[in-house]
């Protein structure tokens, strides 16, 4: 027969076919950790302050769509209004947008799925401009990632309106903060950043190994990363052998491997 078969003892192959804001930034973080969640599908577990993140997007999802009105509590009191004129104004709540590799409108799961972006609330589009929202819980940021992100939702924001948009502004609403940050964009700006991202995804689209990069930023993250190996994960790092270490973004630092365990495969 012609066709190739392959062992039962041959690995998979390792690949991303499909990116997104979180999974990119993810992998930009440490591949290795993208080849356990995203591709393996082995579970994390969410921190309190990403539960609590969930539950307070799940407040305004159901109030913009008026399915239930906001709690009263203390983080919606300052955001009352502001709610109520995006509803009112029919502002759209929680938009997915998914994108062929030619940036084509598709199917979230489809098989041509290449892109994909949900955001939280969107405008009509009206006199050429559109408005782009999402919720913030927690501390305002302390690098360029909001910003980062707010270009990639620009972008969903632009390809939404067929490209007609003239003014696309992204708004932040960071609630625990009553602070709103917004990122002025033009259509004219739109073909530089989306090529931009198409370069920037690339590396992990293209990747077929996905070796660990420990570091401060991507083991220590969220409180620790689930697969460490202190952690009973599968990698054969340590989170606090590489914050003791003191490596940078990027670095892989002379550490002791794991001791062996079911989970790291003797450390290796």
């Amino acid at each position: 027969m012609g066709v190739k078969r392959r062992k039962a003892s041959d690995a998979p192959k390792l690949s991303i076919d499909a990116w997104s804001w979180s999974r990119l930034s993810a992998y930009e973080k440490c591949p290795q950790f993208t080849k356990f969640n995203h591709i393996l599908k082995m579970p994390t577990s969410p921190s309190p302050a990403m539960e609590r993140g969930k539950r307070i997007h799940k407040q305004a999802e159901l109030y913009m769509k008026g399915e239930a009105e906001l709690p009263a509590t203390a983080i919606w009191k300052p955001w009352r209004n502001d709610m109520q004129a995006m509803r009112n104004g029919g502002y759209e709540a929680e938009k997915d947008f998914a994108f062929t590799v030619k940036w084509e409108p598709c199917s979230w799961f489809g098989p041509t799925a290449w892109a994909r972006m949900r955001v939280d609330v969107i405008s009509p589009f009206k006199g050429g401009v559109i408005d782009v929202v999402d919720y913030k819980t927690g501390q305002l940021p302390r690098d360029d990632s909001h910003k980062e992100q707010a270009e990639l939702y620009a972008i969903a924001g632009w390809f939404y309106t067929k490209k007609k948009a003239e003014e696309i502004a992204m708004v932040y609403l960071y609630l625990d903060q009553v602070d709103a940050i917004q990122h002025d964009f033009t259509g004219a700006d739109m073909p530089a950043l989306v090529d931009k991202w198409e370069k920037r995804a690339a590396p992990m689209l293209e990747d077929e190994e996905f070796k660990p990069t420990p570091s401060r930023a991507s083991c220590n993250a969220y409180g620790g990363c689930d697969f460490a190996a202190n952690k009973g994960g599968q990698c054969q790092y340590t989170t606090a052998g590489v914050l003791k270490a003191g490596s940078k973004k990027g670095d892989v630092p002379e550490l002791p491997k794991a001791k062996p365990s079911k989970w790291n495969r003797g450390g290796g």
